[in-house]
């Protein structure tokens, strides 16, 4: 059975089976993380849960009318003179023909299930409804809609809101606080590590099995590693998304900390880990699985697909260990984005003679992977020492820290991780 286009006026994106049948089982997988989290805040959200669902209704609410108002709008304008024809051929109204290729073609429903879940879950409802905006118009229908935008859309928002709006989105992390205690508003784990110089044991109120299981606070779609492998592993199978993809993605940057760790001063048993302890906070995961495989944003060739999720993992890396904002996923992702047509060029009309520079290219980005986890490590190791060397943080500091990463699993506390 020969390739078909996804969408007919789009040929970057192929698939054997009806992209219908795909984003239909991809929004399942979504549905299923959303209402996991969902359950988790009826049953941890204590006295604020009304508020938290109030607030969520709400967001949902927003982000849907928003996005298949922009989409219904964007489809008419873009498609105007195929609509037209259609409905004069047909004998249907043109109005009734852009809304049906804006469920069936432009697959609306889908940006802001995943804008949902970027988001903490009291994040304020015009934070939501202008990421989805921007997200919509910005990232997919300046462009041309599903199947020509260059960017995840969903990502686009909410790097936007983070830009302007980072100090409402921070407000937004701490719903109720007990008077007695002093906490940093908006602070995350990643925050927490950072802070801590990466290598400490920064998150020891936390079990394995509490990061495992997204048993704290975070962004909704970030914290239940366990479920996320399994829905990856399962979109994997089904293939809705490109296993090369997510899977060389979280594995390079589990040996990117792995090293990090063992260069960092932990053995081998801790390095490992260390390493686990990374993939299962921060958005790593969700973006492997959600965001990353976008067949529309990410290379056609399969191995411009490694190439481009090895990008990807090593711009995750930098930002979260060397950048302002430690968390680091979506930025990377957007990065990725910008270079994907240029990979999927390069890599066009390649006979067999040349798959060796293909081969040296994916060793090459490899080797850098794994050189920049053992020097980051040396790195991280020689300033931690440094600052022992000249304390500059008081006890009392560090015990708020200590009470901080305690109030992430405390049933009273609402603190929201982002994946920025």
């Amino acid at each position: 059975m020969e390739s078909q286009l996804v969408y007919t006026n789009f040929g970057r994106v192929k698939s054997k089976r009806k992209t219908s049948h795909i984003m239909l089982e991809l929004t399942g997988a979504l549905l299923v993380l959303f209402i996991s989290s969902i359950i988790y805040y009826c049953i941890k959200g204590g006295a604020d849960t009304s508020k938290l669902m109030l607030r969520l209704f709400l967001n949902t609410l927003v982000c849907y009318a928003t996005a298949f108002a922009v989409e219904y709008f964007g489809v008419f304008f873009n498609e105007k003179t195929e609509i037209k024809e259609y409905s004069e051929v047909m004998g249907v109204n043109k109005w009734l023909v852009a809304l049906k290729r804006t469920v069936t073609n432009s697959y609306f429903y889908v940006t802001p299930l995943i804008t949902l879940l970027l988001f903490p879950i009291y994040t304020p409802v015009y934070v939501m409804f202008i990421s989805i905006l921007v997200g919509e118009l910005i990232g997919k229908m300046i462009f041309g809609g599903f199947g020509s935008n260059i960017f995840n859309p969903a990502l686009v928002g909410r790097m936007f809101a983070t830009i302007c709006f980072s100090a409402d989105i921070a407000k937004a992390t701490v719903v109720k606080v007990p008077e007695a205690w002093t906490i940093s508003t908006g602070a995350t784990i990643n925050s927490f590590a950072q802070s801590g110089g990466w290598l400490n044991s920064y998150t020891e109120s936390l079990s394995n099995l509490d990061l495992f299981l997204g048993n704290y606070r975070g962004a909704l779609g970030e914290t239940f590693a366990f479920l996320l492998i399994i829905l990856g592993i399962y979109l994997m199978v089904r293939k809705v998304i490109d296993y090369r993809l997510t899977i060389t993605y979280v594995l390079a940057l589990f040996l990117f900390a792995f090293f990090m760790g063992l260069t960092g001063g932990h053995n081998f048993g801790g390095s490992m880990q260390y390493a686990f302890r990374q993939i299962c906070f921060g958005g790593i995961l969700f973006g492997g699985v959600f965001c990353l495989t976008d067949p529309v944003t990410s290379p056609v060739n399969g191995t411009g697909k490694v190439i481009f999720a090895l990008f990807a993992a090593f711009g995750t890396a930098m930002i979260r260990y060397f950048g302002s904002a430690p968390e680091g996923v979506a930025y990377s992702i957007l990065l990725a984005n910008m270079v994907s047509p240029a990979i999927d060029k390069l890599l066009s009309h390649k006979t067999n003679h040349k798959l060796v520079y293909q081969y040296s290219a994916i060793a090459a980005l490899s080797l850098l992977v794994l050189g920049s986890g053992i020097g980051t490590g040396l790195y991280v190791k020689g300033q931690q020492e440094k600052q022992e060397a000249t304390p500059s943080t008081s006890t009392s500091q560090k015990v708020n820290e200590n009470i901080n990463v305690q109030l992430l699993v405390n049933s009273d506390v609402s603190l929201e991780g982002v994946i920025r």
